[in-house]
């Protein structure tokens, strides 16, 4: 039996393990280093960080450290497998519309119910958002991503039943009408010729029609993938609407389906840029409410990273600050390394 540090899984935290490092909230402080966890403070942690990592120092064998670390990777793995499955689920729906028959309200139902009731594990599903890196068949991942960040707003928002389950349905089928694209326009993410981005913008009135005598659907559902390129100073697609004149779901899809295709827009930028694209876009073409929602709560998934700067120096993520998402505050051997303060010091990539 050693004594050892082990970086495990909130949910495996026990009575009686003892932190190894400090753990704060939005750079408040909220239990020291070297405390033991009890019942309590353990629940606390799970309420702010359900599916994170944390130090902890304790005396156990080598084998419960490996079990940990499985758990993790195991979650992991199940997550992904999850997505796969609705990736292909997804892809079989949109094929069928492809064949001219309309969407299988059976199988649009198992996906939305699955991801609103089963995909909980927000952290780990945000990173794989993040990691994927999978190009070819694009359409049917990117749709099952802004589903996901759409549902996660969705119940961010409070969003009753009803609302929340449309809401889903709606992202589900946003981009429905690229089945009726070419596939190498569809599934297409940049550098379009000026021909190609005329055909691509008509896809979501080519996804309304596809879904306007479709009594099973509710309209709202219908509205959200006819507008989900709309933008509020009026710059977006088809009709180029403003304002109040776009739909709730819209709003909520567009800033999901900004974040996804920036992410894998093949910059290769970190992360935290796209969120700071998001909060810029706040101020003019998305809507500054979903946007803020959409920030506030996913900064949070990114508290406690581990962050590589330019001069080669890594440090975690204590704090973030919405004004100035590439730039927060870190703990870098074992100092505070304030980013907002330094101009010549960016991250470079999450590790």
């Amino acid at each position: 039996m050693n004594t050892k540090i082990s970086t495990i899984l909130t949910h495996n935290l026990k009575p009686g393990m003892i932190l190894a490092e400090d753990l704060t909230y939005n750079g408040v402080k909220l239990i020291n280093k070297n405390s033991s966890l009890t019942e309590n403070n353990i629940k606390k942690i799970l309420e702010l960080y359900p599916y994170s990592l944390v130090s902890v120092q304790n005396s156990k064998d080598i084998q419960g450290e490996e079990e940990e670390n499985k758990s993790y990777e195991e979650i992991c793995k199940n997550v992904e497998k999850n997505l796969s499955q609705l990736e292909t689920q997804t892809e079989d729906m949109f094929k069928q519309v492809n064949h001219n028959l309309k969407p299988d309200i059976n199988k649009l139902r198992n996906i939305s119910e699955k991801i609103i009731t089963q995909m909980k594990d927000y952290g780990v599903i945000i990173k794989n958002i993040i990691d994927y890196s999978k190009i070819d068949e694009v359409l049917y991942r990117h749709s099952v991503n802004v589903t996901l960040l759409s549902t996660m707003i969705g119940k961010w928002l409070n969003l009753n039943s009803r609302d929340l389950t449309l809401l889903t349905y709606s992202a589900i089928l946003h981009d429905i009408g690229k089945t009726k694209l070419p596939k190498e326009i569809a599934h297409k993410i940049s550098g379009f010729t000026p021909e190609e981005e005329v055909l691509f913008k008509t896809h979501s009135v080519r996804g309304y029609k596809l879904l306007e005598d479709v009594t099973y659907i509710d309209s709202s559902v219908k509205y959200g993938v006819l507008m989900h390129h709309e933008r509020l100073d009026g710059s977006g697609y088809p009709f180029k609407l403003k304002e109040n004149k776009i739909h709730d779901f819209s709003k909520i899809i567009a800033v999901a389906d900004t974040f996804d295709t920036l992410t894998h827009d093949g910059k290769n930028r970190c992360s935290l840029y796209v969120l700071e694209d998001i909060w810029n876009l706040s101020f003019s073409k998305l809507d500054p409410k979903y946007c803020s929602i959409f920030l506030n709560y996913i900064m949070d998934y990114y508290t406690g990273e581990t962050v590589l700067l330019n001069n080669g120096s890594s440090g975690k993520i204590l704090k973030m600050d919405s004004n100035n998402i590439t730039k927060p505050l870190l703990l870098v051997d074992s100092e505070f390394l304030d980013l907002s303060k330094e101009k010549d010091l960016y991250i470079e990539k999450f590790i």
